[in-house]
């Protein structure tokens, strides 16, 4: 069994030949403590404890397929339908985790996926977008129709959350 098949096994509950072993490396003090105690200067430690190959895979935030944006289609429709407004967050959602991932930041809490002060910032930064947006071209649109008598809801304040600079 090679060392991908004994991942594979293990990660499947199967059963691998043996448990799989990946070596993140020896401290230097264990490593002098083990050549007082007679191991060689020039002792290949990957020899003496071999360890099953490593395949480092880069992070890509990208479904793979692409996935159809039918949920989406689904609650824009039903929108509109109502003579509701809404604004799809995927896109910069997705933009401000690609350029955060590299300072080891996320837009949503690693235990969950509830967004997290940067997310959040996102989505409020790209909702006053939109409704400055709306508010321009309602100047020319009256908003009642479709909304069967409702009034519109105001825009939004405009102090809207930052992420915390330095973090």
């Amino acid at each position: 069994m090679n060392s991908r098949e004994r991942f594979l096994e293990t990660m499947r509950y199967g059963s691998p030949d043996r448990v799989p072993y990946f070596e993140e490396g020896i401290r230097r003090e264990v490593l002098r403590e083990w050549r007082k105690q007679g191991l060689p200067k020039d002792a290949d430690i990957a020899q003496i404890f071999p360890s099953d190959q490593r395949e480092v895979i880069e992070v890509d935030l990208e479904p793979r397929p692409p996935l159809p944006d039918a949920q989406w289609a689904f609650l824009q429709e039903q929108a509109r339908r109502l003579g509701v407004r809404c604004v799809n967050l995927t896109g910069p959602l997705q933009e401000e985790s690609r350029r955060l991932l590299p300072e080891g930041k996320l837009t949503f809490w690693k235990d969950d996926s509830h967004w997290n002060r940067y997310g959040m910032a996102v989505a409020a930064r790209t909702i006053q977008a939109f409704w400055q947006k709306q508010e321009v071209s309602d100047e020319n649109v009256s908003l009642r129709e479709g909304t069967r008598g409702r009034k519109p809801l105001p825009p939004p304040s405009s102090s809207l959350p930052q992420p915390l600079k330095g973090e």
